[in-house]
């Protein structure tokens, strides 16, 4: 006899009776379900810089997101009427999918539903880039730079700061070529 077979007769009035094959079948198919969920094309990615686990956002989701970014906390009600384009229920689905992804909070105050950003917006970006780069551009990030500016002209600032992220790439670099050529041989002896 299982724990759950036990657990099933200790139930005061439970009229139903256990029957091992359709708990296999259900115990199979919930397994079966959450591998599918976390290896679909939107995967679990864990953040280096904070110990986040999420799922990536849909393009609807990430539109809410960012109002949510915005605004901080908000009722579905307001989000609802900021984004005004979809059926309040959509966007209900939408915030309970967020919620369920774990990209951002609920709670109650009163009877309204209040949702707030849970992960920072740097975070699901970089997390979205790194996608992107992943599936679309063979993990190559140059391929991803050059293709985002080829079709925009940015303006001083920002080229400003694309110089400066390449000028601390190439610092990096240097640095860890020069600890690899200047670290010293481990010996094996005694």
């Amino acid at each position: 006899m299982t724990a759950r077979m036990r657990w099933a007769a200790a139930q005061p009035g439970c009229s139903t009776t256990y029957h091992p094959l359709k708990t296999l079948a259900g115990d199979m198919l919930q397994s079966f379900k959450t591998s599918v969920r976390w290896q679909d094309s939107f995967s679990k990615v864990r953040s280096p810089a904070i110990n986040h686990r999420f799922r990536l956002p849909t393009a609807a989701e990430l539109a809410i997101l960012r109002e949510l970014w915005t605004c901080g906390e908000v009722t579905a009600r307001d989000l609802h009427r900021a984004l005004g384009k979809e059926c309040y229920t959509t966007t209900l689905t939408h915030l309970s999918n967020l919620y369920k992804k774990r990209l951002a909070e609920r709670f109650f105050d009163g009877r309204a539903h209040v949702y707030r950003a849970k992960v920072e917006k740097w975070i699901v970006l970089t997390a979205v880039a790194r996608h992107v780069r992943d599936t679309l551009f063979e993990r190559s990030g140059v391929a991803l730079a050059l293709c985002a500016l080829s079709d925009t002209f940015p303006d001083r600032a920002s080229m400003a700061s694309l110089k400066g992220v390449i000028r601390d790439n190439e610092r990096r670099t240097r640095l860890a070529r020069h600890e690899t050529t200047t670290r010293p041989a481990v010996s094996n002896r005694r």
